[in-house]
């Protein structure tokens, strides 16, 4: 599975999102964005250090995910639950706003593919994410998502592109005025962190309203 087929359509594909309304933030010195696109070369580069490699989870957090948390030097909690089915089960039993509830569902836009981030309590709105990509975008097969997240349990989809090497995109109705909550890779590990820790962790990302 190819990200890209190569350098034309990659630019093809950086000039699509660089449509996408609304101004990309500032990425910090470390964290370099290739102009409005709000790809991070994090999603080309990001490799998990050599000495941890090998590992599927720590504290019920799939491995690459931990990793990226660590590295990225964000404050986070873990908390477990009952094993539920979806991300909106999982902030019902968890009492949170499904507003603050992440989710990621995973959409293959030609040969490649894009983490849309969206609300548990809301649904990707395909033919919205056509429409700022200038293409057909469907969802991916079960199969394939379980084949970009080999340390994730079968549906649990993280919220993160980069350290998976996928792009991504989020969802404007996503509430990220205080705290943010996501599956940790399984069915029964929530992580919480703050608003400013999840904006860290998405610096440079896409923002469009692409739920219903």
């Amino acid at each position: 599975m190819r990200l890209w087929r190569g350098a034309g359509s990659r630019k093809r594909r950086n000039a699509v999102l660089a449509r996408i309304p609304g101004p990309a933030p500032l990425a910090p010195a470390d964290r370099q964005v290739d102009g409005r696109i709000g790809l991070c070369r994090d999603i080309l580069s990001y490799q998990p250090p050599a000495e941890r490699q090998g590992r599927s989870r720590t504290m019920g957090i799939a491995m690459t995910m931990h990793e990226f948390l660590e590295d990225s030097h964000v404050r986070y909690d873990v908390a477990k639950h009952n094993r539920t089915g979806s991300s909106a089960m999982t902030a019902r039993v968890s009492h949170i706003p499904g507003r603050e509830m992440a989710k990621g569902v995973v959409l293959k836009w030609d040969d490649s593919y894009l983490l849309a981030v969206v609300p548990a309590s809301r649904q990707v709105d395909l033919g919205k994410v056509g429409a700022i990509v200038g293409d057909k975008v469907v969802l991916a097969s079960e199969e394939e998502t379980a084949a970009l997240f080999p340390d994730c349990e079968e549906g649990a989809v993280p919220v993160f592109g980069a350290p998976y090497r996928i792009a991504c995109m989020i969802d404007d109705e996503l509430d990220t005025d205080e705290d943010v909550y996501f599956e940790g890779g399984d069915h029964r590990t929530l992580v919480h962190v703050s608003a400013k820790g999840f904006e860290q962790l998405m610096y440079g990302m896409p923002r469009a309203q692409i739920s219903r």
